[in-house]
């Protein structure tokens, strides 16, 4: 895997985590808002219902007081629609409660209040018609011995609805507390579990980057110190780190190629420098050889210039000796001529000979050859001289004769 698929995992997990610990916070935060708004729309109401029943019902008992202990027909008949609307607004509430609850524990409280505020407006009944019948005496009975039962029966039905109230409201208060610890719980837990995974990731991620480059450092430095090109290092991933390694690799063992190359032509080099030096003895040695070659050929030139200036010399002598005889010498003659050609062709050879000197300032190794020649025409040149001084002499001879 690349690194940059690995940062883009870590990215990915990151997001995943971040979005897991905001889906627990806004479903806990749902579970919370659902139950504040139960207490806010249903308990809370119930619970204030409750006690707005009771109030009614304490200021229901009070006016049923007043109205047994009052003689003035006006103000009982006041009283008694005062008792009728407070008994009209608790049906009316306790309905309303009814509505709202589906415990049937509850909703048998509520029947009870119902039917005891039914009773209690039936006694108050009876207790203003004897009021108003001028029976004060047996209504203060009627209400402190039928009545009276009958509001403390209301009293406990009315504190057994508030306990009910109360307990819903102290569970809807447990229950948005319980959602708001869960919630808390849930998003740390999921938020530690996130945060180990990245640092799980992150930890693998960054050894498998810190060690193959720390182990490339570690092989360049070892390379540039000891300049051994032999240490490869080597590839356990596919990713940038493990390509820029195999290009490394790739490059020392060219290197080495290029290095053993420079070896084995460095030896090649002192194979013909070798080669070269013996050829160079060599050299020397056919310079010293050419080189006494050339003081034999210069002794044999200055040899053959000699019989040069003697052969003409004696050409010279002999062709005055031939105008004095020169119908005895005819043989002579022939022979002088001949002479004269072989001094033109040695004449020509020298020449030759010459050129082949320039020559030899260029290849050293016809010197050799060319001293052969030189010694082959100076005895050529002596043997002629020779036969020109022996003919000479017969034809003088002859010319004496």
């Amino acid at each position: 895997m690349s690194i940059a698929r690995k940062i883009a995992l870590m990215v990915l997990l990151s997001m995943l985590t971040s979005a897991v610990v905001f889906g627990t916070a806004l479903v806990g935060l749902g579970r919370v808002s659902a139950s504040v708004d139960n207490i806010t729309g249903k308990t809370m109401p119930a619970v204030l219902a409750a006690s707005d029943v009771r109030a009614m019902y304490l200021t229901m008992n009070s006016t049923a007081f007043e109205r047994a202990t009052t003689k003035d027909p006006a103000k009982g008949a006041e009283l008694v629609k005062q008792l009728e609307g407070l008994s009209k607004s608790i049906i009316k509430q306790i309905n309303l409660y009814d509505s709202n609850t589906s415990d049937p524990a509850e909703k048998q409280v509520l029947d009870d209040v119902k039917m005891s505020i039914a009773q209690y407006m039936s006694k108050m009944t009876q207790v203003s018609n004897l009021v108003e019948a001028s029976e004060a005496e047996m209504a203060i009975d009627i209400m402190q011995t039928q009545v009276g039962p009958l509001h403390q029966k209301l009293s406990g039905i009315f504190d057994k609805l508030m306990k009910f109230k109360t307990a819903e409201a102290e569970a809807a208060s447990e229950s948005s507390a319980q959602a708001y610890r869960a919630t808390v719980s849930v998003t740390i837990v999921v938020a530690l579990i996130g945060l180990a995974l990245i640092g799980l990731l992150g930890l693998v991620v960054g050894r498998s980057i810190a060690r193959p480059l720390l182990a490339m450092q570690q092989a360049i430095a070892r390379t540039a110190e000891e300049l051994d090109f032999r240490n490869s290092i080597p590839v356990n991933s596919r990713d940038e780190v493990g390509r820029t390694l195999e290009a490394y690799n790739a490059l020392l063992t060219k290197l080495r190629n290029s290095f053993a190359e420079i070896q084995q032509a460095t030896g090649r080099m002192q194979v013909v420098t070798s080669e070269a030096e013996a050829s160079a003895h060599q050299i020397a040695d056919n310079s010293n050889t050419q080189s006494a070659a050339s003081s034999g050929m210069a002794a044999a030139i200055e040899e053959l210039t000699v019989s040069i200036s003697v052969v003409a010399h004696q050409a010279e002598e002999a062709s005055q000796h031939t105008q004095v005889s020169r119908d005895n010498a005819a043989r002579g003659a022939e022979v002088i001529l001949a002479t004269v050609n072989g001094i033109q062709t040695i004449s020509g050879t020298v020449r030759e000979a010459a050129e082949r000197i320039d020559a030899l300032r260029n290849d050293s190794d016809s010197i050799s050859s060319v001293a052969n020649i030189i010694r082959e025409i100076a005895d050529q040149t002596n043997l002629l001289a020779l036969n020109a001084a022996i003919e000479a002499a017969r034809a003088g001879e002859q010319g004496r004769g």
